[in-house]
């Protein structure tokens, strides 16, 4: 993942209308109470092994294709089947800059209540540590890594 995040304080306007919050406060309270879906956007074995909070469902946004991420047509379609356009949706990736795509597509497809992480999940373990969140959770895939990696 590249690039920053969007720019502004809290609940500034992120990727295609999205909100940005903090990952802390009222964000923490919205998703551990249940009232928001926090959605991590990254990969599945990104989720698995780079580490992601045990209240998230993985819904990858991308696929990784030739060292590139490249948008998944039926991301959109795969949020509605699972949740109402309603429903107030958090999303998550590694530094921000996937979510904020993600929530630009959910836009266009008549999502009304995204947000987006300011800084992803390297400021929520940032947040984590200073204000007491929960901390990331690892997957052990039982190899060691992924298959076929050159470790």
């Amino acid at each position: 993942e590249g690039g920053e995040g969007g720019e502004g304080g809290e609940g500034g306007e992120g990727g295609g209308g999205a909100i940005e919050v903090e990952p802390s406060g009222a964000l923490a309270e919205l998703v551990l109470s249940g009232a928001a879906l926090l959605v991590d956007v990254r990969q599945p074995a990104e989720w698995r092994l780079d580490g992601h909070l045990a209240c998230s469902a993985n819904l990858a946004a991308y696929t990784w294709e030739h060292g590139y991420y490249l948008p998944d047509a039926t991301f959109a379609a795969r949020v509605a089947e699972a949740w109402p356009l309603d429903q107030p949706i958090v999303l998550l990736c590694a530094d921000g800059a996937l979510s904020e795509g993600a929530a630009a597509v959910l836009a266009a497809a008549s999502f009304s209540d995204v947000f987006v992480v300011r800084g992803g999940l390297r400021a929520w373990e940032e947040a984590a540590e200073e204000e007491g969140l929960p901390r990331l959770v690892v997957s052990d895939d039982g190899e060691g890594g992924l298959a076929g990696s050159w470790a």
